[in-house]
Parts: C-alpha cells; structure tokens; sequence
C-alpha cells in the first residue's frame, strides 16, 4: 500500500486489484487472492491518522482452531481473532519510503 500511495500521491485506490503491481512478493499474487480483501477508504490518506487501517480481510472464511481477520495500514497491521484459542495481534510495517509516505498523512 506504500509504493501505491507514494507513486499515486496520497490518492488510496478504488480498487483493491489496483495494489497488484505494488506487491513485492516472490509468490505469484492472484486477483482470487486480493479478493479476499476489502479497501476500507476512499480519497486522500491526508484526512486519515497514520495507523488508520486501510485494508481488512472480507469476512471469515478460516475454520482453524487460532484463525484471525487481518487489517494492514501504511505502517503497521493487526488481527483479531475469530476463535477462542490464540489471541489479538499487532505488528509493524516498514515501508520503502517511510519519510515520503509520512508526509502524504496530514494528520499526525
């Protein structure tokens, strides 16, 4: 989400696929796969906090025994579980440009 705010200028996408191209990954991302998620704003990330969650995943489709609903923002991401085992989570994400990126959020 990083890479696509930086090169679009703040400007979240108004769809998910469109983060495609922006995905670092060594696995072949599919359109199936980023269909399990759900952009969680529209406009400019200058009117949103910086550890606003930006993308959740659709619905709860998992069934085992420690299974969570992520949500990721620009810095950071978190989950809540689903079950009674395992628990709530949280972590960060280092983007490429963390100073540009920084400066598309107007609100601190």
């Amino acid at each position: 989400m990083g890479d696509y705010l930086v090169a679009n200028n703040g400007q979240l996408p108004n769809d998910i696929l469109a983060l495609k191209e922006y995905i670092n990954s060594q696995t072949a991302v599919t359109d199936s796969m980023l269909s399990h998620y759900q952009l969680l704003h529209s406009g400019n990330v200058g009117e949103l906090q910086q550890n606003e969650p930006l993308i959740a995943e659709q619905g709860t489709n998992q069934n085992g025994q420690y299974d969570a609903l992520f949500m990721f923002g620009a810095f950071d991401w978190s989950s809540r579980r689903v079950v009674p085992l395992g628990g709530d989570r949280s972590g960060s994400i280092f983007p490429r440009n963390p100073d540009m990126l920084k400066k598309l959020f107007k609100v601190p």
